[in-house]
C-alpha cells in the first residue's frame, strides 16, 4: 500500500490531490474474533484516524505519506523503493487493463475533467 500511495502521490505532483495511507491500528470487530488475542482498538478510534487525516489542517499539502495512531510514521526502506513503487504502478496498470498514456494523471486533466 505505501509504495503505491507514493507513487501515485509523486504522479500527482503539482496538482491539488493528496494521496496517503492510513493504518487505522487492528479494530476490535468480530473480524478478530478467532485470534487468541482480545485487544485491537475501537471502531471508533480506527475511524478516527481516517477523519483526522482528511480533516486535521496539520496534514494540508501533506502527500505521500502513510498515518498511523494520528501522526505520521517513516516507512521501511523497501516501501520507499521507488524500483517497487514503479513496479507496483506498472502492474495496477495491467490488472485495470489500462496503459500509461490513458493512466496519466495531469494537473492539467484534473483541472479539465467533464464530471466536475
Amino acid at each position: 500500500m505505501i509504495p503505491f500511495t507514493r507513487e501515485l502521490a509523486s504522479r500527482l505532483s503539482g496538482s491539488n490531490v493528496t494521496v496517503n495511507c492510513v493504518h487505522p491500528g487492528i479494530i476490535r470487530t468480530k473480524l478478530i474474533r478467532v485470534l487468541p488475542v482480545s485487544w485491537g482498538v475501537s471502531v471508533h478510534h480506527g475511524a478516527m484516524t481516517v477523519f483526522n487525516l482528511a480533516t486535521n489542517p496539520k496534514f494540508d499539502g501533506v502527500t505521500g505519506k502513510c498515518l498511523e495512531e494520528f501522526k505520521i510514521v517513516k516507512s521501511s526502506p523497501v516501501a520507499s523503493s521507488q524500483r517497487l513503487q514503479e513496479s507496483l504502478w506498472r502492474l495496477s496498470l495491467r490488472r485495470a487493463g489500462l496503459t500509461a498514456p490513458k493512466a496519466t494523471i495531469t494537473p492539467e486533466w484534473i483541472a479539465n475533467r467533464s464530471d466536475r
